[in-house]
């Protein structure tokens, strides 16, 4: 019997609390951010409202968003190699303590959901529970234990130092040297998880968050100096500049879109491995981020381009702003948007050059990119129920929609083609050219082009934005070489 008791005194004395964080710790995640911005898109009034109880407080904050705004525990990103140490220890009888500063009722949902801890604690309302205000709580809840503490970020710098082991899960070399020092006594009791990341690592991931495979699109800026015959050394530097601050504006969309879309992207085959949907880049750093772009390309703007390209700018900031909040999840009106975004890369073109696109340009651009967005919708459709999706991820179409987005698709780009005829048969009557219609031969090679296009989306086939996809198939660039020998023909003939 007396070796019993000596067991269990040694297994008291021997008993280690495990504190564990929650945001970008156990989660890939700030649930505070996701939570916000779920409700900015869903309710944009109580979202603003919201941001009134920051001034009594960032706990009473952290209240009111999760009043307003519900977390799904199972949707959240949760990072194994933290869950396998909590499962360890609780392996070994000792206490699991869940202690954040979310807000409690968040931290008690993903307590239940998990069913690993022992003590959920987080913020009331009143006490943001975060650095010194966390220890302080750790201290009063356990005061004679030993504890292991999991964390992320700097301001748990001041529980680490208390702490009798010290578990991190950040890639900063400069917090992991922080923590290195703290446990200087105690080497053996300090275990970083992961690698601090170098500096090339860490740009290369955000610079991948900006999406840059996407900029390729941004050449329909060059699109009015072709098409109003306007070449020059001066106009061609003009519409590379425009071509950079377009880039570089569309990426910090493309930052807030990944923010607004994160918990879609992560049931997504592919958009979970962008860097915000996996975690490899925190809500905070995208929105410093695309804070730090739009500063750099409206300064640049101002200085260096017309004020109308910055007006076109700054509309389509701001509308594909309105657009990723709001009207993506509108039925038909989002797909007329995407083609007006598309057509403001050729007016921001023409407004670098300081000259106005032709209406019939607009006109058929318009119509052209709208077959794309419906094409890129039926794509989504389709790919969907692939896998067993009815719906499009946060999107307002169901399968049963794919036969109008594909008629939809196929009117719009033969309309295009239609108001492209049109134009030739304008242009030569203007003119005053013969009756030449060796323009017209283009027609039938967009008509063909579309309609193929849009048989590869209905197989499946199509795993890219249409645009992305038709820059590197193929056929497409056989048939843009075509258009091209057409153009040099007819201008050596009649130009």
């Amino acid at each position: 019997m007396s070796h019993i008791i000596q067991h269990l005194i040694t297994t008291l004395l021997n008993m280690n609390i495990l504190i564990v964080d929650l945001d970008n710790t156990l989660l890939k995640t700030d649930v505070l951010y996701e939570m916000f911005f779920s409700l900015l898109t869903h309710k944009p009034l109580l979202a603003l409202k919201s941001l009134l109880a920051i001034f009594k407080g960032k706990a009473k904050f952290k209240q009111t968003i999760a009043l307003y705004s519900k977390v799904n525990p199972e949707e959240l990103p949760y990072r194994q190699e933290v869950l396998e140490i909590i499962k360890d220890y609780k392996q070994k009888n000792n206490k699991i303590a869940l202690v954040s500063a979310a807000d409690q009722s968040v931290v008690t949902q993903i307590a239940n959901y998990l069913d690993l801890f022992d003590y959920a604690h987080g913020s009331d309302g009143q006490t943001n529970l975060s650095g010194k205000d966390k220890l302080e709580w750790i201290k009063n809840k356990f005061p004679k234990d030993q504890f292991t503490y999991i964390g992320d970020c700097k301001r748990d710098l001041a529980i680490w130092s208390a702490a009798d082991k010290i578990i991190t899960v950040t890639k900063s070399k400069s917090l992991q040297d922080s923590v290195n020092q703290l446990s200087i006594t105690k080497p053996e009791q300090t275990i970083h998880l992961y690698q601090y990341n170098s500096l090339r690592q860490k740009m290369l991931t955000h610079v991948q968050a900006l999406r840059p495979h996407q900029w390729i699109k941004n050449i329909l800026v060059f699109i009015p100096m072709i098409a109003e015959d306007v070449y020059s050394l001066e106009m061609f530097i003009s519409l590379c500049v425009c071509f950079i601050m377009f880039s570089l504006t569309a990426s910090s969309v493309y930052l807030i879109n990944d923010i607004i879309d994160i918990r879609s992207d992560r049931a997504h085959a592919t958009k979970r491995k962008r860097p915000i949907a996996s975690g490899d880049v925190k809500i905070s750093e995208a929105l410093i981020l695309c804070c730090f772009l739009s500063a750099i390309v409206f300064i640049s703007s101002l200085l260096w381009m017309p004020i109308n390209f910055l007006l076109v700018l700054i509309v389509y900031f701001n509308l594909s702003l309105v657009y990723s909040l709001v009207l993506k999840r509108r039925l038909v009106i989002d797909i007329c948007i995407l083609s007006i975004l598309y057509t403001l890369r050729i007016v921001a073109g023409a407004a670098a050059m300081g000259i106005t696109s032709s209406q019939w340009v607009l006109v058929f651009s318009g119509y052209i990119f709208l077959s794309l967005a419906a094409m890129k919708r039926q794509t989504e459709l389709v790919n969907g129920l692939n896998t067993g999706r009815l719906r499009s991820l946060g999107r307002a179409y169901s399968i049963k929609d794919t036969p109008i987005i594909t008629m939809i698709a196929l009117a719009a780009g033969f309309i295009s083609v239609l108001v492209l005829a049109l134009y030739i048969h304008n242009k030569q009557m203007m003119l005053r050219l013969p009756s030449s219609n060796l323009l017209l031969c283009i027609c039938p090679i967009i008509i063909y082009w579309i309609t193929r296009l849009i048989f590869i989306a209905h197989a499946g086939k199509m795993n890219d934005d249409p645009i992305i996809y038709a820059l590197k198939d193929k056929t497409t660039v056989v048939c843009g070489i075509l258009v091209l020998v057409i153009f040099f023909v007819n201008s050596t003939l009649y130009g």
